[in-house]
């Protein structure tokens, strides 16, 4: 989390941040949802801060997917800054971060 911090401010850090999450993701307890989709969201997020749209699209895909089985504010909260950092890419990550925003802004 301390490199994802790091990369707001220095977009260097976000390949080191992805690397990690990528690791705790491998890591985390299948039955965990929620935090799956808390990692996913940071994955995604440095996912496009070092400019793998195609990964990052595909985690905030898989996002949207698993979203609606969970009910969790911080987890929404986490979401805006996917798909404001998302709605900077390709259409496809344009089109993800309008679907996320409905999601994030609606409940």
């Amino acid at each position: 989390m301390a490199h994802s911090d790091l990369a707001e401010h220095d977009p260097a850090f976000a390949a080191l941040a992805a690397e990690a999450t990528t690791t705790a993701l491998r890591q985390s307890d299948p039955s965990e949802t929620r935090s799956l989709l808390l990692y996913r969201s940071t994955l995604a997020l440095n996912s496009y801060r070092s400019g793998d749209a195609a990964d990052a699209n595909e985690v905030t895909g898989q996002i949207l997917t698993a979203l609606p089985a969970v009910s969790s504010r911080r987890l929404l909260a986490r979401l805006r800054p996917l798909a404001t950092e998302a709605a900077t890419h390709d259409s496809t990550a344009t089109d993800l971060a309008h679907r996320l925003n409905i999601l994030t802004t609606t409940t």
